[in-house]
């Protein structure tokens, strides 16, 4: 009787062992290696719950890129309603990454409701932009408030970003649990602006993803 529950326990643990490495073995396979973020830290990432999709396209869009320097990058997911954490701030190096943060992020008042579901390159349209930016040093904004711009690296989706003035910025209508909206900047609250200054984003790059971009192409500058 305890043989057959040994053996059981055995044959349960073997059965796990198996999954897993048929789930490394895919995620192995599934993903693009690049200088900025590694195949293991992309692994690392989707196994912390951020989309294996939109991780992918993070690491397409970094390839060429310059990061030697920086390991901190910011990933934001839309898909997600806007009174949840789709804020993340992403420390990675050739063999592991981590979550430093999360939070909830506004997208423009365009884009959507609770979901964003639309995005605008364009200026005037007070939607949130797709893809790929570098993230640039703080300023401080005619309110007196500190900002940190972004500069689209998208052709298609996010080239305007500059001329729009889009940065990352802390506003009221965003607190811990639910995010207002925005004219297309990546607004988050006081408290999160305060923590991200610690984690020095500056020269990072920041990717927003949303399940439209699975079949668009992404273009470089």
């Amino acid at each position: 009787m305890k043989y057959l529950f040994f053996a059981s326990l055995l044959g349960l643990y073997s059965c796990q062992q198996s999954q897993q490495s048929k789930l490394v073995e895919t995620y192995e396979n599934y993903f693009v290696e690049n200088n900025c973020l590694s195949k293991n830290a992309q692994i690392k990432l989707a196994k912390k719950g951020l989309p294996k999709k939109g991780v992918k396209l993070f690491a397409e869009s970094l390839k060429g890129k310059e990061c030697s320097d920086q390991k901190n990058h910011i990933f934001v997911d839309f898909n997600k309603p806007s009174n949840s954490n789709r804020f993340y701030v992403i420390n990675v190096s050739d063999k592991d990454a981590d979550i430093l943060l999360k939070a909830t992020v506004a997208h423009g008042v365009k884009s959507g409701g609770k979901y964003a579901t639309k995005f605008s390159n364009k200026r005037g349209s007070n939607m949130s932009s797709l893809g790929i930016y570098k993230i640039q040093n703080k300023v401080i904004r005619t309110t007196g408030k500190p900002s940190l711009p972004v500069k689209g690296l998208d052709k298609k989706h996010n080239s305007n970003a500059w001329r729009r003035f889009v940065t990352i910025h802390q506003a009221r209508y965003v607190n811990k649990w639910t995010a207002g909206r925005s004219k297309g900047c990546f607004a988050i609250s006081s408290k999160t602006i305060q923590k991200l200054y610690k984690l020095n984003v500056e020269g990072g790059y920041l990717f927003a993803y949303h399940k439209q971009l699975d079949t668009d192409k992404l273009t470089k500058r």
